[in-house]
């Protein structure tokens, strides 16, 4: 997959959707191997606009996920409504999750809710096999963080495939 972040004023702006089009057709990438995600840029005030854009998304293929979610992300309720097929929590609350009650609230209700309306929930900041496995027994579907890579040059992506295919006990 090919993810691109989007602040939430370009992700709302008709001609930015159409270059993201004409560059990942000329690109020969199919819609359905790139995320969007939107970034925390501003709070999303006009969420019939950004509907409008995650349908727009959406009708070509694309997948879209909301980035960096917390309890600080104003209208998550409501933007957990629109036609996003992730959640990326945010790697603080990770972090905290096995010492703070409250955010195990938060996520335990933000996970359900995400796979209420068919979202798959994505853990960032995922450092140790007890981080990820308090994770994936809260209901998280996927894990980004060093414990699954740190950043690589393309060339090393084979070697470190091989490595992680030959890792047994982590997922």
């Amino acid at each position: 997959w090919v993810t691109v972040n989007f602040p939430l004023d370009v992700l709302m702006a008709p001609e930015a959707l159409d270059r993201l089009e004409e560059q990942r057709q000329s690109a020969g990438v199919p819609a359905d191997r790139v995320v969007v995600e939107l970034t925390e840029s501003r709070p999303a005030e006009d969420v019939q606009t950004l509907r409008r854009s995650l349908e727009w998304l959406r009708s070509r293929g694309y997948m879209v996920a909301i980035d960096d979610v917390g309890p600080a992300v104003p209208l998550l309720t409501q933007l957990m409504t629109l036609p996003f097929t992730a959640v990326k929590i945010d790697m603080g609350l990770v972090r905290d999750v096995e010492k703070d009650p409250q955010v195990r609230e938060f996520l335990a209700r933000t996970i359900e809710q995400a796979h209420a309306h068919g979202m798959a929930v994505i853990a960032e900041g995922v450092e140790s096999v007890p981080l990820w496995r308090a994770m994936k027994s809260m209901g998280v579907d996927a894990a980004q963080g060093f414990l699954v890579a740190r950043p690589l040059p393309v060339g090393a992506v084979p070697v470190w495939l091989a490595g992680w295919l030959a890792t047994p006990g982590i997922v």
